[in-house]
Formats: C-alpha cells, structure tokens, sequence
C-alpha cells in the first residue's frame, strides 16, 4: 500500500483527536511532522535499505517512519 501525505494527515488526526488545543493547532502540528519526513524512500523505515519499498509504494516507508515516531512518544 501506498500512503499519500494526505493519508498519513489523516492517520495522525484520528489518532491524536481531539486536541487540547484545538483543531487548528491539531492541523498545523500535522502539517510539521509531515514536513520533517521527506518524501523520499532512502529516508525511510526499514531504515539502511536505500530505495527498496518490498512491493509499496514510496510513500509507505514515509508513514512508517511517521507511525515509529509517533509511537516511541
């Protein structure tokens, strides 16, 4: 599977609803965490394995990266 960043916003949101400080607050958040995982598969989790995304799209290795984080908070 394949994540957009759309799809990853979207994850996180219904993760980390409701905010205490609000949905705005909420989406801005969002919109950094996801500026801080580029788009690019070398960068992401399963880390060390360069480009190779197992059968998914590039994207998956960005949410992934984003899910370990946010799970190791």
């Amino acid at each position: 599977m394949n994540f957009r960043a759309e799809d990853i916003a979207i994850w996180l949101n219904a993760n980390y609803t409701p905010s205490p400080s609000g949905p705005d607050a909420l989406k801005s958040g969002l919109d950094k965490v996801i500026s801080l995982y580029p788009d690019d598969p070398s960068a992401g989790s399963p880390f060390n394995t360069g480009n190779e995304t197992f059968g998914t799209g590039p994207g998956y290795k960005r949410g992934s990266a984003i899910r370990m984080t946010s799970h190791a908070i």
